[in-house]
C-alpha cells in the first residue's frame, strides 16, 4: 500500500537475482500513490520472463486478506 518510493527497489531486488526458478506475487492494496503505474511500467521494461504476476485491488482490504489471497 502506497508504496511509490520504493517499489521499482524491491523489484529489482528480485528481477537481478540470477536464479531463474521463482514467481512473485506483487499486491497493490488499492494504493493511493503512483505505485500502480511505477509497478506496471518497471514490469513492462524489466520483466520479460514474466517472473512476476501483479494485482491490483479495487478496494483496500488490508494485510491479512491479502496474505489469505497469496496462499490460495
Amino acid at each position: 500500500y502506497n508504496n511509490a518510493s520504493y517499489c521499482e527497489q524491491n523489484l529489482s531486488s528480485v528481477l537481478n537475482q540470477r536464479y531463474e526458478n521463482y514467481h512473485v506475487l506483487y499486491i497493490d492494496d488499492c494504493s493511493t500513490d503512483q505505485t500502480c503505474a511505477k509497478v506496471q511500467n518497471y514490469l513492462e521494461q524489466h520483466d520479460p520472463a514474466h517472473h512476476v504476476t501483479y494485482v491490483r485491488n479495487a478496494e483496500r482490504r488490508g494485510a491479512l486478506a491479502n496474505h489469505w489471497y497469496a496462499v490460495h
